[in-house]
């Protein structure tokens, strides 16, 4: 199979492969034999809206062959019988199967540095993970740049240098977004 349409050229697929495309846009699956494919399309939203932090750290299109992700094998034939099907249910089934895989592929992409830049980047990187985790668990709190520093172990400078090479933003300024 290949999918036309994004980044201005094919992508093949040879094997079961979950593939994520992470920006809006037209594309077209194409399927090269007669043994066909079997497919499940959904759509994730991360409740941003337009931009988003953490698809905008990922390559356009993320193909992980299911072969790395031998945990989603139950999850998948689950999700194929839901949508090939049609119980009672169905629907909300297909949804958290699909809110599932899409936190099983960013838990991938996160350890297997996947990501380019931004807040993923900033949970894969050692120092920086607490630090992101704590921000997200309580927004609300009053952050400074010292209790940042101290969840990361590391100067003020040092931190404020390290987490915008990492996540491309200021501290003070990706807490205030």
């Amino acid at each position: 199979m290949r999918i036309l349409g994004i980044q201005q050229r094919a992508i093949v697929i040879e094997s079961p492969t979950l593939l994520f495309l992470t920006r809006p846009g037209a594309h077209r699956l194409v399927v090269d034999n007669d043994a066909g494919s079997d497919m499940v399309c959904g759509t994730v939203q991360l409740g941003l809206g337009g931009w988003n932090p953490v698809t905008s750290a990922l390559p356009d299109v993320i193909g992980v062959p299911l072969a790395d992700l031998p945990d989603m094998d139950g999850l998948l034939v689950t999700m194929f019988a839901e949508a090939f099907g049609q119980g009672i249910g169905r629907q909300a089934v297909l949804d958290r199967c699909c809110e599932i895989v899409a936190v099983r592929l960013m838990r991938h992409c996160v350890q297997n540095g996947i990501a380019r830049k931004g807040t993923l980047a900033g949970l894969a990187h050692p120092r920086l993970a607490s630090v992101l985790q704590a921000i997200h668990q309580q927004p609300d709190a009053d952050w400074t740049l010292e209790r940042m520093a101290g969840l990361a172990h590391m100067s003020r400078s040092r931190l404020a240098l390290l987490f915008r090479q990492v996540t491309g933003d200021a501290p003070m300024s990706y807490v205030a977004a």
